[in-house]
């Protein structure tokens, strides 16, 4: 799944989950059944392709030098041992979204390895 399918697919979820969740607190409130009935994918993707797009312009319009460092700081941390080679190149590009990596600290392979050499030379 291409970027912009994707956003617009978390996009339509969202809504989706918004929608059962209002209708249920409206059915509560109300004492009757309120319909959560939303349009099936394919009949208003192009909707959400749309605000999708959208958003990611207006995203890539807004990035300054703070991002661009933000990426710049988190490739410089190197690729962690639990990273594929997409995966590292993933993580530097969600900062640049704005998205924290799920963990600060970065073991990479040069660690790991300096860390067994150490823990075989203690153990001799």
């Amino acid at each position: 799944m291409d970027p912009l399918e994707a956003a617009a697919r978390a996009l339509y979820e969202c809504e989706k989950e918004r929608s059962r969740l209002c209708s249920t607190v409206l059915t509560r409130a109300m004492g009757k059944t309120i319909d959560d009935h939303m349009e099936p994918w394919e009949e208003c993707r192009e909707i959400y392709l749309a605000d999708a797009r959208a958003a990611l312009e207006a995203a890539v319009g807004a990035m300054g030098w703070p991002e661009i460092h933000a990426y710049q700081d988190e490739m410089r941390k190197g690729q962690d041992v639990c990273e594929d080679a997409g995966g590292f190149v993933m993580r530097g590009l969600g900062r640049l979204f704005g998205v924290r990596p799920k963990r600060d600290e970065v073991l990479t392979y040069q660690k790991a390895a300096k860390a067994m050499i150490e823990k075989a030379q203690i153990g001799r």
